[in-house]
C-alpha cells in the first residue's frame, strides 16, 4: 500500500512516524511469491512498475519523501545471502535510519525450504558486509552473538551496533491473533547450548531459533566471546 503515495500521506497525517519497510528478495517474480503481492493492472499502470519489488521499491521511496524514520527490514534468503551487498547497494540512501537484516528460519512467509539460508554462510556474509560497510547503522535480529561478533571487538561495540534484541525496544504490538508489549517475554528466545556457557554476551543473545534446528539440525559450531 505504500506505493500509493496518497495512503503514506495519510498514515503521516494520521500520526505515523516510523516505516519499516521489508525486503527479502530484490526479483520481482520472487517478491510477489514471498510476500503474496497480487498485481493488478491497475496498479501496474499507475505506479509506472513492472512487478512486486518494483512496488516495494517505490513504497520506500514514498516513505523516504516524508518526515518519518525510516528503517530497511532485510529477510535474506538461501538464494541471496551470496550478494548481501546488492541490498545496500540497490535500496540504501543517506536518508534510511537504520538497515535491520533478520536470519529467518522455517516460519512464517520463509517456511519453505528453498528460502532458509544455512546459519554459518549467511553469518559469514553478513560479517563481510558489515566489514566492508562501517558507515551504514546496522543490526542483526535472531542470529547467536557469536557468529556475528568478531573476537578482536568489545563487547560493548558489539551491543551498541550490531546485535537486537526485544528488552531494547518500546513497542506494543497489535496482530490479528494477538497484543503484548515487545519484550523478552513474548519473543521465541530459541535454544542455547553448553557451549554457551560463559559466553560475555549471554544476556544479549537469544540462541539459535528452535524453528531453524527442526529443519536444518543444531549448529555445531558456537564461536565462543570470552571477556
Amino acid at each position: 500500500m505504500l506505493a500509493y503515495a496518497g495512503f503514506t500521506r495519510k498514515l503521516i497525517k494520521a500520526g505515523v512516524t516510523q516505516f519499516n519497510i521489508s525486503f527479502s528478495t530484490l526479483d520481482n517474480e520472487d517478491a510477489e511469491k514471498i510476500n503474496n503481492i497480487i498485481l493488478t493492472e491497475n496498479s501496474l499502470s499507475t505506479q509506472g512498475g513492472s512487478g512486486g519489488f518494483t512496488l516495494q521499491k517505490q513504497g520506500l521511496a514514498n516513505a523516504l519523501a516524508t518526515a518519518a524514520r525510516v528503517e530497511l527490514d532485510i529477510l535474506p534468503n538461501k538464494k541471496t545471502i551470496k550478494n548481501l551487498q546488492y541490498y545496500i547497494d540497490e535500496l540504501y540512501t543517506s536518508a534510511v535510519a537504520q538497515v535491520n537484516f533478520w536470519f529467518m528460519a522455517n516460519e512464517g512467509k520463509a517456511k519453505d525450504s528453498y528460502l532458509v539460508p544455512e546459519i554459518n554462510l549467511y553469518a559469514k556474509n553478513l560479517n563481510l558486509l558489515i566489514e566492508n560497510n562501517p558507515h551504514i547503522p546496522i543490526k542483526s535480529y535472531y542470529l547467536p552473538a557469536c557468529y556475528l561478533v568478531r573476537n578482536s571487538e568489545s563487547e560493548e561495540l558489539a551491543k551498541e551496533k550490531y546485535l537486537w534484541h526485544p528488552a531494547d525496544e518500546d513497542a506494543y504490538v497489535i496482530t490479528p491473533e494477538n497484543s503484548f508489549k515487545l519484550d523478552a517475554g513474548e519473543i521465541d528466545l530459541g535454544v542455547k547450548t553448553k557451549d554457551c556457557e560463559g559466553c560475555s554476551l549471554s544476556n544479549r543473545c537469544i540462541g539459535v531459533r528452535s524453528s531453524y534446528i527442526a529443519q536444518l539440525a543444531m549448529p555445531k559450531v558456537f564461536p565462543k566471546i570470552t571477556p
